[in-house]
This record gives C-alpha cells, structure tokens and sequence, in this order.
C-alpha cells in the first residue's frame, strides 16, 4: 500500500511490525535509495522480499536499513 508516493508499506511482515520502504520512482530518487524502514524479525525475510519484489525493488538496491526502535 503506497501510503504517500514513494513510501510503501510492506505486506506481509506482521506480528506487530509496520515496515516501510522509499521507493520513490526512477527519476525521483537520490544516491543511497530505496530505504527499508523496519524490516521486522529474520522470519519475515521471505514476505518482505516477495513485497520488495512486486515494487520492482530488487533487494540488490537496498543500501540501507533504518531501524526507529
């Protein structure tokens, strides 16, 4: 779900996490871009690659990890 463009929540990390990715488009984006936000637990590696996947970010472009708590 695009929540305000570039910023998409991630389906499929659940168990009370919301995870996040800037993933704004191509002619958008800065250096260091997409940004995952929130990734969840390590179970949830496959779903949120799958989600990262059907946005057309292939986890290759992840650069960096924003953990807020």
């Amino acid at each position: 779900m695009e929540i305000v463009p570039g910023l998409h929540c991630i389906a499929g990390v659940s168990n009370g996490v919301n995870a996040y990715v800037w993933h704004p488009r191509p002619a958008e984006r800065s250096e260091g871009e997409p940004i995952v936000f929130d990734c969840g637990y390590p179970w949830h590696a496959r779903p949120l690659l799958e989600s990262l996947r059907a946005l057309g970010c292939a986890a290759g472009q992840i650069r960096s990890i924003a953990v807020t708590h």
